[in-house]
């Protein structure tokens, strides 16, 4: 017979600040999205007033029908490549390179 449960660990709890009566929707599970950083400054001040809050519950799980996974990788993986990316900022080197000559040009004219 079990006479008691102790548990230990994190626990998460999302607070929305955002108006209640209204429906909201949550997108999570994104394989290629990284972690964003917040500054947390403004969250601290507002959280260290009283406010009222409103538990909310989850619907079912659904997936999202206009997520494309295939779009986002490609992008991501344009941009981690180093030779896509030496070559970019070369050619922004070249025609910045021109811009300044032709301004040069023009100045001692």
């Amino acid at each position: 017979m079990i006479t008691g449960v102790k548990a230990e660990g994190d626990a998460y709890q999302a607070l929305l600040l955002a108006p209640a009566g209204e429906k909201y929707q949550i997108y999570y599970g994104s394989e290629s999205a990284q972690a964003p950083t917040y500054d947390v400054a403004a969250l601290d001040a507002l959280l260290g007033r009283p406010f009222d809050s409103t538990v909310a519950n989850i619907g079912p799980q659904v997936k999202n029908p206009t997520f494309d996974a295939s779009s986002n990788r490609l992008f991501k993986n344009l941009l981690d490549n180093p030779i896509v990316l030496a070559t970019v900022i070369g050619l922004m080197i070249v025609v910045l390179g021109l811009l300044l000559y032709r301004a040069g040009r023009q100045i001692a004219d």
